[in-house]
């Protein structure tokens, strides 16, 4: 089939939702399909993925999640290139990834006057997003709005692939009847997977030797519990002095790092920017247990599978999201709960056996279940069905 992927998004920027774009195509490919990735102007290349780019009038440079002012111009040279690419591509199937990639594809798909297939990659709520970000206020008449817009843009998918169980139940509560399928994220087990430790890596990055490493790679955001995180390492620097925190990923870097500064545990932590997503296995493979306090209620959490295929035990918040990825053998603090997050990592800390039984099991659950060939396989299924 040939598949017109929309990503509303400046494909690549070694972030969860790019990823799941990326190892989507890529699967896809190497199962027969043909993609197009209409996308935003900037972006890194990704080898083997054929990509179409909005111009960049106003030189738009932010590679972050979040919401912004340009997206609103940018969408609509996006649609352009969407209208453009229909009559040229001549495809199969609309892929649309986020609402915003839905909105365009049915708007385009009404434009050319086409009846193929519309998809939504469901991957969170819009209005939970762009609350979260704190771009509209929470029981605002705004909000409302984009409620309403979002299940519109919902209703107008032929069928609807989510990110998680979580996701395609929410939907299902909003009264939404169209087909369904829950496609949870993967990892790719070849790349990500047990390896001995880069001490070329460990050296340059100056990690101690005598403490045991913490990891944690992702967005720097207050909805991705980095600031949970902080107060959880407060807490820890009162008790112990035997963890480090190997913090990578972006944006927010200098506002983080001061913020450490201010709680006294900048010694305790080493901050990495963004890590190039071909790069990251040899970064968390410097890690002895891995941790992820997100505490967003309406998006996936893709981060705990590479952390499940290093084999890394993994700390979280307990979430219906985080146990349908790590099952019985994630460590699950209390919800939103820093001292809890902080007393799990010492409760294990001090359990090497059991870190050893739970590293295998989480790297078998990452093979067996969540292996990108078995999710794009599931994908194509769907795909072939419609």
């Amino acid at each position: 089939m040939k598949i017109l992927m929309i990503a509303p998004t400046p494909f690549f920027a070694d972030r969860g939702c790019h990823v799941r774009i990326y190892e989507e195509a890529r699967h896809l490919q190497q199962l027969g399909h043909e993609i197009l990735v209409c996308t935003y102007p900037i972006g890194r290349e990704m080898p083997g993925i054929k990509t179409i780019r909005t111009i960049n009038p106003l030189g738009y440079r932010q590679l972050a999640a979040g919401p912004s002012w340009h997206k609103f111009y940018l969408d609509t040279f996006l649609f352009a290139n969407i209208v453009k690419s229909i009559r040229s591509f001549q495809p199969d199937i609309l892929y649309a990834h986020l609402h915003e990639g839905a909105f365009w594809g049915h708007l385009a798909r009404k434009a050319t006057h086409r009846s193929f297939p519309l998809i939504l990659d469901y991957q969170g709520s819009l209005t939970g997003e762009i609350t979260a970000h704190r771009f509209i206020r929470s029981g605002s008449w705004v909000q409302r709005g984009f409620q309403r817009l979002e299940h519109w843009i919902e209703a107008q998918a032929d069928v609807i692939v989510t990110s998680s169980t979580a996701g395609m139940r929410h939907l299902q509560k909003t009264g939404h009847t169209k087909p369904m399928f829950p496609l949870i994220d993967g990892v790719d087990t070849t790349v990500f997977q047990p390896a001995s430790k880069d001490q070329h890596l460990f050296n340059q990055l100056q990690l101690p030797e005598n403490k045991m490493i913490i990891v944690f790679l992702g967005l720097l955001t207050e909805y991705q519990g980095v600031d949970l995180l902080l107060q959880s390492i407060q807490y820890l620097r009162a008790k112990t002095d035997r963890f480090h925190f190997l913090i990578m990923g972006y944006p927010n870097v200098a506002h983080y790092r001061q913020k450490a500064k201010d709680l006294n545990i900048e010694d305790r932590i080493t901050f990495t920017g963004r890590i190039d997503y071909r790069q990251a296995n040899r970064y968390l493979n410097l890690g002895d247990i891995a941790i992820s306090p997100k505490i967003s209620s309406s998006e996936a959490n893709g981060k705990l599978l590479n952390y499940m295929a290093c084999g890394l035990p993994t700390v979280v918040f307990n979430s219906s999201t985080n146990r349908e990825l790590l099952g019985e053998s994630g460590i699950y603090a209390n919800w939103i709960d820093s001292k809890d997050l902080a007393e799990q990592l010492i409760t294990l800390a001090e359990q090497p056996g059991r870190r050893r039984q739970i590293s295998n099991q989480l790297r078998a659950r990452a093979v067996t279940q969540f292996s990108w060939q078995v999710q794009a396989q599931k994908l194509d299924n769907i795909l072939k069905n419609l």
